[in-house]
């Protein structure tokens, strides 16, 4: 063998074997991420370095049970991030008895955070705060850059690549919340029944109006008297479009609209519609303000995904 060809070997052995370096070093962070959109979130700072496991890749995250390979990844997670336990109740026990060795980091007590307190029984006891905290995008920015510090310090031969991959989210996040704003730009006045109680981040941040909500607690039904009052205010006009979700059956919307030109649409809270990873956020936050949009004018709106 020549010298030539011996040098181009060392090179080559040279290259893989810092790739396969780079490779375990990124690859091997065990991450968890429990809802749709804050694994979106995650899975944006952490983009050519990892992927992070979606603990609830379906149903609600209040009454969500663990799996047993979900218990598997507890079991082995080095970080799990997650809003909180007023919202992933069902996450309290099994953190404690299953990931044992994982840094939990509660995203609710970011610093700087907009925070906003229940207006119904849904989510807690009256005047209890709202998790529902990632719909709004300036609170996005702040959960990216507290997960951008996470990952940088728990995995610091990767910090810059982490901190580069914040900076793009954040100036998407900036764009999206410029096409938002100029999507919603003729729907400031349209009054919507939500499904329930979760987008008052959204209503706040992009000057949108309530005129009541379907459900009123998160586990039952409503009761006859609240379906009547709600028809009362479609009839009267008082409401302009009925939002549903699509976990939750529309099973209510025949009572509630018959015989009235009320307009539906399809709301999204937590990306259900979409498949996960680094664009979820921002679909699901672009269709949310496109369906109140073409429920505003009267026109069809898109189902989630579409």
């Amino acid at each position: 063998m020549n010298k030539y060809a011996f040098s181009i070997l060392i090179l080559l052995g040279t290259l893989l074997l810092g790739a396969g370096s780079a490779s375990a070093g990124a690859g091997g962070l065990k991450v968890i991420a429990t809802i749709r959109p804050l694994h979106s979130l995650v899975a944006g700072v952490m983009h050519g370095l990892g992927t992070p496991k979606l603990l609830i890749e379906s149903g609600s995250a209040h009454t969500y049970t663990v799996k047993p390979s979900d218990a598997q990844a507890l079991e082995q997670a080095q970080l799990v991030f997650w809003i909180g336990p007023e919202l992933e109740n069902f996450l309290r026990r099994p953190l404690a008895t299953l990931a044992t060795k994982a840094k939990l980091i509660t995203l609710s007590d970011t610093e700087g955070l907009k925070l906003l307190k229940t207006r119904s029984a849904a989510h807690g006891y009256p005047g209890a705060v709202d998790m529902h905290l990632w719909l709004d995008p300036d609170n996005a920015k702040k959960l990216t850059r507290r997960i951008v510090k996470v990952l940088a310090r728990t995995d610091p031969s990767n910090a810059e690549a982490y901190e580069a991959n914040g900076a793009y989210q954040i100036d998407k996040l900036t764009e999206l919340t410029s096409d938002i704003e100029e999507i919603l730009a003729s729907a400031g006045d349209v009054k919507s029944i939500f499904y329930h109680d979760a987008f008052q981040y959204f209503e706040q941040r992009f000057g949108l109006k309530s005129a009541g909500f379907v459900t009123t607690g998160s586990n039952r039904a409503p009761g006859a008297r609240h379906v009547h009052d709600l028809r009362e205010t479609i009839l009267s006009g008082g409401a302009d479009c009925v939002l549903t979700e699509p976990q939750f059956a529309p099973s209510l919307l025949p009572s509630l609209t018959k015989n009235s030109r009320i307009q539906v649409g399809v709301l999204d809270p937590i990306g259900a519609g979409w498949v996960p990873g680094t664009d979820l956020y921002f679909n699901m936050m672009r269709h949310n303000a496109e369906a109140l949009r073409k429920c505003a004018a009267g026109n069809p709106p898109p189902a989630p995904g579409d």
